[in-house]
């Protein structure tokens, strides 16, 4: 991005200013609903959308530019004291391919979700095989 800079090209930042994650949210569960993505397990990835727009109303407030790792860092922290790591990683799981996805159409260099480690997920099932 700075080398766009320096050789003179200019980067609009505007649409991700104006974007809230509240509307990308929205829009990728609309998407979903009418039938336009196409995939295997619609109606979790629509579950899990809706209820972080209902329930995290503070972070889907901000836009697109203006979030951080550390605002994610802090959402996962109060996260992991509702739930398990693996509702948690559910959750992540279906953040990151929209928030970046949404960085490239609006012209920002990196999703801040990337640098955020997925949390430890520890399966009692396969503990149990691999110990008995």
């Amino acid at each position: 991005m700075r080398l766009q800079q320096r050789q003179g090209i200019r980067i609009d930042h505007r649409r991700a200013g104006q974007t809230t994650l509240a509307y990308i949210l929205k829009s990728r569960a609309s998407a979903i609903e009418e039938k336009r993505r196409l995939l295997k397990g619609a109606q979790s990835e629509l579950y899990r959308l809706r209820h972080v727009r209902r329930v995290e109303t503070k972070l889907c407030a901000y836009a697109m530019a203006t979030l951080t790792t550390s605002q994610f860092e802090d959402w996962t922290a109060e996260r992991m004291e509702e739930v398990t790591p693996g509702p948690l990683k559910c959750d992540l799981v279906v953040l990151r391919p929209l928030r970046r996805e949404a960085c490239r159409t609006s012209g920002l260099a990196v999703s801040p979700l990337d640098a955020l480690p997925n949390p430890r997920v520890r399966y009692e099932r396969i503990a149990r095989f691999v110990s008995g």
